[in-house]
């Protein structure tokens, strides 16, 4: 079975996002990619319900931002936007609300499955240094925030047809 992914990269769509409230949490995770995966199904799972028990309408598709990941496992913010709450909502020691910052920033569209990423995120890096968005591929690292969005559920989408966006902000200093 060949494992098939694609990156639009051609105009790196630039996209203008407004502020928006999300419920957030961490979640950490033991292993590869397929505990990662779980790890992070299961806190989607938390915050939607938590939506639904406070009467939340979702916003927007999930959204990771950047995580630290070593050989043991990750660590990965998830968020889920939502409405802005019409009360105060009693935050649990795992859930928060927060505002996920309005910003000009590319979008790049990893199509295929998950696990295949990280080539996603080298093609992103060679275009960034390509097109003078950073000096080089060092300076990638310092650029924050960075989120993944995904736009289709994994658990119910043929895995070459996985439609993930990565935004990385605009504005970031170039030498050129």
């Amino acid at each position: 079975m060949s494992i098939m992914h694609t990156l639009d990269l051609g105009e790196g769509v630039e996209v203008h996002l407004d502020p928006v409230s999300a419920l957030v949490t961490d979640v950490m995770a033991r292993g590869g990619a397929e505990a990662i995966s779980a790890a992070m199904a299961r806190g989607f799972g938390r915050l939607i319900g938590f939506a639904q028990r406070a009467g939340l309408a979702l916003v927007g598709h999930p959204r990771a931002l950047r995580s630290s990941r070593s050989d043991a496992g990750a660590s990965v913010t998830i968020a889920l936007p939502v409405t802005a709450p019409a009360r105060v909502l009693v935050h649990t020691p795992a859930i928060r609300l927060g505002v996920l910052p309005g910003m000009t920033a590319w979008r790049f569209s990893h199509r295929g499955p998950c696990h295949a990423i990280g080539d996603a995120y080298a093609a992103i890096t060679a275009w960034l240094v390509s097109h003078g968005a950073v000096p080089s591929e060092s300076d990638v690292e310092r650029i924050a925030p960075v989120w993944e969005e995904y736009v289709c559920d994994p658990a119910s989408t043929m895995l070459d047809d996985v439609l993930t966006f990565i935004y990385i902000p605009r504005g970031v200093a170039t030498t050129r």
